[in-house]
């Protein structure tokens, strides 16, 4: 037997058009229109229309700040605050981040109000909305804020009645700031409006981000072009690949003369293969070294600092960088050379002092007494010194005495001490 089947009814649909529409009311709206041909004895088309305001609202939002991005406007936060503003119809607006020295206030980036900017200012997060978004997340209150919020001084004075917060969070995840839309009547606190909030919230924190990354790199090109040590960094091979301007005034090499030599090109031959092989065992183990270096300057002069190398690891520690900061230290050698002169030697004639002479007199006494040996001791002082410096002056006795010094130094062996003792007096030891 055969058996007759009824056909389905079939559609034809058509693309969805998007248009604006307008209410009984006469307002405006934006509606995606779809119709379908249903294909029965009568024909039907069904026609769907669907109020899309809200999403044509924020794609209004999001394509402006996509331009804005393209042309590099300068000020980003402010062309989110006025977009939302204006697109969302909500009469306030704004950007702020948490104040570094009080955590209790925020510092408004960029503020909008109906047809205006609003100047930078700051306020207090207690008993606020704002502090709520802070330290709870994303807040929506559609109506009758001041009420939840009696003490916020700032509510009454604008005359606030709905709000709307999400946070701003750094990479780590803490909350720096937040975003806020202010209304003077009640605010339509729908999902696409939070979602929107949420995007653009993202977008800002990118930028400040960005903004906070730039600083950062500008903190360092002037901690690094205008210290006063001298900074030098290389591969891992040892390659100079930067110096920075203290660098070139201590040494007198230039910054092109040095990239890509060897830091060696300063080595002065002071100090031996096993002192450069200790200091990199240093590096190598603990990643850091101090100590001081004396190197040689382009013109030969020897200078000495106190260099600290240290090596620069990435994220998965593996050393992409050896970094070298000195400072030069050849006065304060100077000086302590000076020091250690006036200490154990007399100042005008250079021979051994007092202390000295008795240093190397109970070394010499010692070595006598290991070796069996003999030592001579001499003392002697100048007959008729004194009328020397009374008739002639000090000048010409300072003279006599160096002469005397000279004399007597070319008498005895290397290995003999010539002190002065003080005025005319002169010790010899003989070793």
């Amino acid at each position: 037997p055969s058996r007759e089947t009824q056909a389905a009814p079939s559609t034809n649909k058509n693309t969805p058009k998007h248009v604006v529409c307008h209410k009984k009311n006469k307002e405006s709206f934006w509606a995606e229109i779809s119709s379908q041909t249903v294909q029965t004895s009568n024909n039907r088309i069904i026609t769907i229309i669907r109020d899309i305001s809200d999403r044509k609202r924020n794609e209004e939002v999001l394509r402006a700040l996509a331009e804005t991005a393209i042309v590099g406007e300068d000020d980003i936060f402010k062309t989110i605050v006025r977009q939302t503003s204006l697109s969302l119809n909500v009469r306030f607006a704004l950007i702020g981040v948490v104040d570094s020295e009080d955590q209790n206030k925020i510092n408004i980036v960029a503020a909008w109000d109906t047809d205006h900017f609003l100047e930078k200012t700051s306020y207090t997060l207690a008993n606020s909305p704002c502090e709520r978004v802070t330290s709870k997340g994303i807040c929506v209150y559609p109506d009758n804020i001041q009420q939840l919020f009696p003490k916020d001084e700032m509510l009454r004075d604008l005359s606030i009645e709905s709000y709307i917060g999400v946070p701003l969070k750094n990479s780590d995840g803490h909350v720096f700031g937040l975003m806020a839309l202010m209304n003077d009547k009640a605010m339509d606190t729908n999902q696409q409006t939070v979602d929107l909030l949420k995007s653009l919230a993202v977008r800002a924190n990118i930028e400040l981000d960005r903004i906070q990354a730039d600083e950062q790199l500008k903190l360092s090109a002037r901690v690094f072009t205008d210290t006063h040590e001298g900074i030098i960094i290389t591969d891992t091979k040892g390659i100079i690949v930067d110096v920075n301007p203290t660098f070139s005034e201590v040494t007198g090499y230039n910054r092109q003369e040095v990239i890509g030599q060897p830091p060696s090109i300063l080595n002065s031959g002071s100090h031996s293969p096993e002192f450069y092989s200790d200091m990199w065992r240093a590096i190598d183990k603990v990643g850091h070294w101090q100590g001081e270096v004396w190197n040689r300057k382009k013109d030969g002069e020897l200078y000495a600092e106190l260099l600290t190398i240290s090596s620069l690891t990435n994220e998965t520690d593996d050393i992409i960088n050896y970094i070298g900061i000195f400072t030069d230290i050849t006065q304060n050698k100077k000086q302590q050379q000076q020091l250690e002169m006036m200490a154990h030697y007399d100042v005008l004639t250079q021979l051994p002092n007092r202390i000295l002479f008795a240093d190397r007199f109970k070394q010499a006494t010692a070595h006598s007494r290991r070796s069996e040996t003999l030592l001579a001791i001499c003392f002697l002082d100048l007959d008729g010194f004194k009328p020397v410096n009374d008739t002639y002056g000090h000048n010409v006795g300072d003279k006599l005495l160096v002469e005397v010094a000279e004399r007597i130094t070319n008498s005895i062996r290397e290995e003999d001490t010539v002190s002065r003792q003080g005025g005319d007096e002169f010790a010899i030891l003989l070793v």
